[in-house]
C-alpha cells in the first residue's frame, strides 16, 4: 500500500492530468473536433486514405476481430455536422462520418441506422 505523501503525490498528478484534458476538450470543441478524432484525422492527413484494416493497424485497439462494424468513437453528440458525399463519405477520402459524433444522427438508433446504411451502401 501506498504511503500518504505517495498517496498525495498520485492525486495532483490525476487531477493535473484531467484538467489538462478538459482544457484541451474545451479548445477541441471550439474546432468541432475531440482528442479522438484528431488522432483518426493525424494518421489519415499524414499518410492519405488507407483502408479500414490498414487504419485499425495504426490505430491500436481499434480494430476487433469479432465485431461486425468498428469505428472510433468520439464520445459526444457534435454541435455541427461534418460534411459528405451521397456515398456518406468526406472530402478527405475514405472517411466516412458517421452517427451522432458526426452531426448526422440524434440517439443511438440513428446512429447505429446511419452506420448500417453505409456499410450497405460500400
Amino acid at each position: 500500500m501506498q504511503n500518504e505523501g505517495e498517496w498525495e503525490a498520485v492525486r495532483l498528478l490525476s487531477t493535473a492530468a484531467r484538467l489538462v484534458r478538459r482544457e484541451v476538450d474545451n479548445r477541441l470543441r471550439e474546432l468541432g473536433l475531440t482528442q479522438e478524432r484528431v488522432t483518426v484525422l493525424r494518421v489519415l492527413a499524414g499518410d492519405g486514405p488507407m483502408k479500414r484494416a490498414e487504419l485499425a493497424r495504426r490505430l491500436r485497439g481499434f480494430d476487433d476481430p469479432d465485431a461486425v462494424l468498428t469505428a472510433p468513437e468520439t464520445r459526444s453528440s457534435a454541435p455541427l455536422r461534418m460534411l459528405r458525399n451521397q456515398r456518406r463519405e468526406s472530402p478527405i477520402g475514405g472517411l466516412y462520418p458517421l452517427g451522432e459524433g458526426a452531426g448526422h444522427a440524434g440517439g443511438i438508433v440513428s446512429a447505429a441506422v446511419d452506420g448500417l446504411l453505409a456499410g450497405l451502401e460500400e
